[in-house]
């Protein structure tokens, strides 16, 4: 019987910070992606296991807030777990612990879709039951976010083969990569990413092009952005986000 809360520890390494010495974004997203995927492993709900069914799970929203990056050496722990399914959702949970207290907290929803109707599915009825863990990291009802309405700042980012994932599609974390990127230099230089929202709406594969689109919505001390990316090949919206920074 797979527990219902799992956990895994990681070590800092150099290559896991910036150059402010603190552990990476992209890391600290790759750490909270590994856990999940070795909790499915281990309850038989792993993404090999899912194309055997034709199937494959696709995250729909994700929402993180980070009270604090740790720093090279130390060890953390994450912990996730599956806390809810209704209808074609399930919800995943995350908590990152240091030596002194709480680093992240985060909360995805997911979805099984059939990779050949290209249509999500009720998990119920298509996948075996798993353990639930009725408590919430964060209580996000996942609503919609703020309509992008001006670009202030743009980028263009080529999908590269680096930044597919088991399924072929662009992995999620390379598009918060993205959007952290397409910030005034002075906000990537001396802020830190304290809180992301996600809705991830479209695919992007090897070859397309991705075009980040910037709005600041609010000024002071603690800005905070709508995010657009585009994929160029049709301007279709393939992800909008929310972030909101600190300074330092």
């Amino acid at each position: 019987m797979m527990d219902k809360v799992y956990t895994q520890k990681f070590t800092i390494r150099n290559f896991d910070v910036d150059f402010k010495g603190k552990l990476k974004l992209e890391m600290l997203l790759n750490f909270l992606q590994e856990s999940a995927a070795e909790h499915a492993f281990k309850s038989g709900l792993s993404g090999e296991e899912l194309l055997k069914k034709n199937l494959a799970w696709i995250l729909s929203r994700y929402h993180i807030e980070i009270d604090h990056y740790p720093k090279k050496g130390e060890t953390i722990e994450v912990k996730t777990w599956p806390c809810l399914v209704k209808g074609i959702f399930t919800l995943r949970e995350y908590e990152i612990y240091t030596s002194e207290s709480i680093a992240a907290k985060a909360t995805s929803s997911w979805m099984a879709v059939d990779l050949k109707k290209k249509k999500p599915v009720k998990i119920n009825q298509h996948l075996p039951s798993f353990p639930m863990y009725e408590k919430r990291a964060l209580n996000d009802e996942f609503k919609h976010l703020p309509d992008f309405t001006q670009s202030d700042l743009e980028l263009r980012f080529p999908v590269l083969k680096a930044d597919l994932d088991f399924n072929r599609h662009v992995n999620n974390v390379v598009y918060i990569k993205c959007a952290a990127e397409t910030v005034p230099e002075k906000v990537i230089m001396n802020s830190r990413l304290t809180s992301i929202e996600v809705n991830y709406r479209n695919e992007t594969f090897y070859g397309d092009w991705i075009t980040s689109r910037t709005q600041k919505i609010r000024g002071g001390e603690n800005p905070q952005y709508i995010h657009q990316l585009i994929r160029e090949s049709d301007d279709q919206e393939i992800a909008r986000l929310r972030t909101e920074w600190t300074d330092l």
